[in-house]
C-alpha cells in the first residue's frame, strides 16, 4: 500500500484549488442534525449497519464536506450511497443530486434504487422522469440524475445537495475539482464510494487527506464486518482466493483481504487489488 506524506498536499494543487473553491462561498448549513435513522425506519424500513451508521453520523450530525468510503465488495456501500440520496430528498424540499461513476451502467447501482424510491412520491409529486436520460425531477423543484464522468463536460451547471460518486477509485483530480464545485454552492455533500485497487494512488491521496482534514470523514471497513453477508459465502471466498492468489504466484493479501492486519480493506470477488 502506497504510504503517503501527510505533511505535504496529497497531491499538486490540491491545497490551491480547495482554497480558491471555498473561499469564494459561504456554506450553509442543512444537514445537520436531520434524525437520519428515524427517517431511513419510518420511510424506507431501513438500517444501517455499524459502519453506514457511522458514514450517516458524519454527514448528518457532523455536517463535513467531504466523505470518502473505501470498502470491500457486498460491504454495502451502495446501499449507504442510495441511503444518503433517500435522506436528503426526504428531509430537504428541492433537494438536487447526482450519481457519477466512469459509466453510466456503473452509476445505475446507485441510482436505480434511488430512482424507484424518487418515482414512487415517497419523497415529493413527480414533475418529470426520464429514464433514457436517467434524470427525474420532483415538484419541489428536487432533482437526481445519474451521469457518467467520462464526460467530464458534462459536470457543469448545477448547485447540489449531494454528489455521490460509486467506483470512484478510478477518479482524476479534474474529476474530484469539478465535482467538489457542484456542491459548494448548496453546502452539499461529495462522497466518494470505492473498493481497493493496486493503482488507485489518487484515491488513495484523497483517503490520507480525509484522515486529517477536519471538514472531510474516512471509513473503511472488511465485507466481513457486514451483518447481512452469509459467513459461509465469505468463508467459501476465501478459499477460491487462496487458490487463484496461489496459480497467479502472488500473495493472498495482493487479492483479497478478510482480516484486520491487512491493507487492503475487503476486496472480495473478481480481480481488484491485483493492478
Amino acid at each position: 500500500m502506497t504510504v503517503i506524506d501527510t505533511a505535504r498536499p496529497v497531491f499538486k494543487g490540491f491545497n490551491t484549488l480547495i482554497n480558491e473553491l471555498t473561499s469564494r462561498i459561504v456554506i450553509p448549513v442543512k444537514r445537520k442534525a436531520l434524525n437520519y435513522r428515524q427517517i431511513l425506519w419510518d420511510n424506507f424500513g431501513w438500517k444501517p449497519h455499524y459502519h453506514q451508521d457511522i458514514a450517516l453520523s458524519h454527514i448528518f450530525t457532523d455536517n463535513i464536506k467531504v466523505i470518502i468510503i473505501r470498502a470491500g465488495k457486498r460491504g454495502g456501500k451502495s446501499a449507504l450511497g442510495v441511503a444518503v440520496g433517500e435522506t436528503i430528498h426526504k428531509s430537504i424540499p428541492g433537494a438536487r443530486g447526482w450519481i457519477m461513476s466512469s459509466t453510466y451502467e456503473l452509476a445505475d447501482k446507485i441510482f436505480d434504487p434511488l430512482w424507484n424510491v424518487l418515482i414512487s412520491g415517497a419523497c415529493g409529486e413527480v414533475q418529470s422522469k426520464d429514464r433514457k436520460v436517467r434524470q427525474i425531477k420532483l415538484e419541489n423543484n428536487g432533482l437526481c440524475q445519474a451521469k457518467s464522468w467520462k464526460d467530464p463536460d458534462s459536470i457543469e451547471g448545477e448547485s447540489l445537495d449531494y454528489c455521490i460518486l460509486d467506483e470512484a477509485q478510478t477518479i482524476t483530480e479534474e474529476i474530484f475539482g469539478r465535482a467538489y464545485a457542484r456542491t459548494l454552492e448548496r453546502g452539499g455533500v461529495l462522497m466518494f464510494i470505492g473498493s481497493p485497487m493496486a493503482n488507485d494512488e489518487y484515491y488513495l491521496s484523497l483517503c490520507e487527506e480525509a484522515k486529517i482534514n477536519p471538514d472531510w470523514a474516512y471509513i473503511e471497513w472488511t465485507v466481513e464486518e457486514n451483518p447481512y453477508v452469509n459467513k459461509e459465502e465469505i468463508a467459501k471466498a476465501k478459499e477460491n482466493a487462496k487458490e487463484m492468489a496461489k496459480d497467479l504466484g502472488v500473495k493472498l493479501g495482493k487479492l483479497m483481504y478478510f482480516n484486520e492486519s491487512g491493507n487492503y480493506p475487503g476486496v472480495y470477488y473478481g480481480m481488484e487489488g491485483m493492478g
